[in-house]
């Protein structure tokens, strides 16, 4: 399948029944999609990080002789750790959610395997990691935020695994009586 990274990042936001469809995506393209969202969400929490960072006349002269010295070098460390920290945790979230998600397979008696479900559970948390990136930028709580972004990725879950073919039925054994 040769579907571009716009057209994933909007089925991923406002169709959440082309999920289940997207667990056939080569793992190469999920994975691309996925240090594509997280390095723009890198960017956004980047710029928020830099201007609230700033080092007034009143503080220490030499503290803010050294940070105009290291600026250079503080800017890109800080970025590509924060980078490496939102996808390190993007991954672990994403593969706790595809675990609750295979559980909800065995229950609703579909068929899925975890690579699938690891892949559809990528796209389902597409709308809360944004939606969670842009309300810490508020006066949100954060539990809030994280009950908020669970839900619906949760949601976006369990429609896209709707989707998800049923199990076949065990043919029955009939005993014959010889």
């Amino acid at each position: 399948m040769n579907i571009s990274h716009r057209r994933l990042l909007l089925d991923a936001l406002f169709s959440p029944k082309k999920h289940g469809a997207y667990r056939l995506l080569p793992i190469g393209k999920v994975i691309q999609f996925t240090f594509l969202l997280t390095f723009i969400m890198t960017i956004l929490s980047f710029f928020s990080f830099s201007n609230g960072f700033n080092v007034e006349q009143s503080q220490i002269a030499e503290f803010e002789s050294y940070f105009n010295s290291i600026k250079w070098l503080l800017y890109p460390l800080s970025f590509i750790t924060l980078w490496i920290s939102i996808i390190v945790l993007f991954y672990v979230q994403i593969s706790i959610y595809a675990a609750i998600a295979l559980m909800y397979v065995v229950y609703s008696n579909r068929r899925g395997e975890y690579r699938m479900l690891w892949r559809t559970a990528t796209f389902s948390s597409t709308f809360g990691f944004i939606l969670s990136n842009l309300l810490s930028f508020t006066a949100t709580p954060s539990f809030i935020i994280l009950l908020l972004s669970s839900g619906i990725t949760i949601s976006y879950l369990f429609i896209a695994v709707q989707k998800y073919p049923k199990q076949p039925n065990a043919p029955k054994i009939v005993p014959t009586n010889d």
